[in-house]
């Protein structure tokens, strides 16, 4: 067993944890994971990966949401990474230990390699705007046939709330005011049928993999209700624009990138046309995304990475409501 154990609980407990779902605790190796603590796993002499969520993350409640979500996307077709069910039948198992609750879920392990940046090709983000698109088709036929699955709605995550209090880094009233302005002018937006559902939350490489047979996309534990646009500007910053803003010169920034947001989008069009959005809109989703990667970076790092220049531009960007790429183009 890897020595790496969620926080506060030791190796007995963590051994009776995974027994729920019949894994030896000898067979699990620690894979990583900021939010949650993952790990390869032995189930019934298939490979899984195992996940446990220590209190902050997930409530009981959130988890049966989002397996829920998984199980009704795989239902429909959707490449996911299935959940396992516990010797009990469940889908989640908990222990509890002196008032700290830990969430137990097991999933089917993703098929094929993890995608690269050298997979980032106009064909590989119009294959992702398809998968995402037909994700949002299932959220639309949820949404008709008045099913709410029980996940919580993107401006009350914690990452737009306890995230923003719980680093240490000095934010600043000014980059507060920021993403509060943010938050209002896409709260504003009119939610309809064909922009707004239950989202993955998290669209990016890093929960990607290629296959033979195509893409299977996993980790829906930030799953919430938003806007479908969301979803697709997480794909555009974490992906596309993190992976090429510091290989090209900012003049040319819009240009190169244009071709891959061109493509993720008319492939998701395919599976939701009706999704339509303005200059501002991407402009406010794409600032609100760079907000909270920067809230996390001040969470997670070093005080001495604070004051990082690349920091500091992310920063003017959600103070000055601005940001140099050409929203007017990429939204055309």
């Amino acid at each position: 067993m890897e020595a790496v154990l969620p926080t506060g609980l030791d190796a007995a407990r963590f051994s009776i944890l995974l027994a729920s779902f019949g894994i030896d605790a000898n067979s699990a190796v620690f894979v990583g994971g900021s939010q949650n603590f993952v790990y390869r796993v032995d189930h019934s002499g298939n490979r899984r990966i195992a996940r446990v969520s220590v209190m902050r993350h997930r409530t009981a409640a959130e988890i049966q949401g989002e397996l829920e979500w998984i199980e009704y996307l795989s239902k429909r077709g959707i490449p996911i990474c299935t959940p396992q069910t516990s010797a009990s039948g469940a889908g989640c198992e908990e222990l509890v230990i002196d008032g700290r609750s830990y969430l137990l879920t097991v999933f089917e392990e993703a098929a094929g390699r993890k995608a690269t940046r050298e997979d980032l090709s106009v064909n590989f983000c119009r294959r992702v705007g398809e998968l995402i698109g037909r994700m949002h088709a299932a959220a639309i036929e949820a949404n008709a046939a008045g099913f709410r699955f029980q996940r919580g709605c993107w401006n009350s995550s914690r990452l737009l709330t306890s995230d923003l209090s719980a680093t240490k880094a000095p934010l600043g009233n000014e980059f507060r005011r920021g993403v509060s302005r943010l938050i209002q002018a896409i709260a504003a937006i009119p939610a309809t049928r064909d922009n707004y559902g239950i989202l993955h939350g998290d669209v990016n490489m890093g929960n990607i993999h290629i296959r033979e047979d195509g893409l299977q996309i996993f980790d829906f534990d930030n799953a919430e209700y938003g806007y479908f646009l969301q979803d697709l500007v997480v794909m555009l910053y974490d992906s596309i624009y993190s992976r090429l803003v510091t290989l090209v010169a900012p003049d040319v920034l819009t240009s190169t990138l244009r071709p891959l947001w061109d493509a993720l989008v008319a492939g998701y069009r395919r599976f939701n046309p009706g999704l339509v959005f303005s200059s501002n809109d991407l402009r406010n989703a794409f600032l609100l995304r760079e907000a909270i990667i920067y809230v996390h970076h001040h969470r997670v790092l070093p005080p001495d990475r604070w004051s990082d220049p690349y920091l500091f531009g992310m920063r003017r960007h959600v103070e000055q409501q601005d940001h140099p790429l050409g929203f007017a183009s990429l939204a055309g």
